[in-house]
């Protein structure tokens, strides 16, 4: 386990250039790409979401599934379709979607699969 510390500049975006022939100069960097999404930041809270250390509510529904929600609005609904198979649709704020497919083997061993919106159980 590990506990990330986001970096906590006095002095955002300055960098340090330092020529071939040593000359030394100070510049602010500021993005400039014309971005047409954000993108995720890499932040304590998102590497801490990553080890699975943030809050979470989770709701056991009549139907058998499972619906957990974390504290940015994310959404994991597992369901059990079929025999030894489950289904998981994480759907997070922004509302895209990530499906995957856990096998429950015999040998014990779980086998989970990414899938690229294909909800087949097969």
């Amino acid at each position: 386990m590990r506990d990330f510390v986001d970096r906590q500049p006095t002095l955002v975006g300055r960098r340090k250039i330092i020529f071939e022939d040593g000359d030394v100069k100070y510049a602010t960097v500021e993005m400039a790409d014309a971005a047409t999404v954000e993108g995720t930041p890499l932040n304590r809270k998102a590497m801490m979401d990553l080890q699975g250390f943030h809050t979470l509510d989770t709701e056991f529904k009549a139907d058998g599934s499972i619906v957990e929600t974390n504290d940015s609005g994310d959404t994991l609904t597992t369901t059990f379709p079929k025999g030894l198979i489950s289904l998981e649709v994480f759907r997070p704020a922004d509302g895209t979607l990530c499906l995957s497919r856990k096998t429950y083997l015999v040998n014990g061993k779980i086998r989970e699969e990414v899938l690229d919106g294909d909800l087949s159980l097969s």
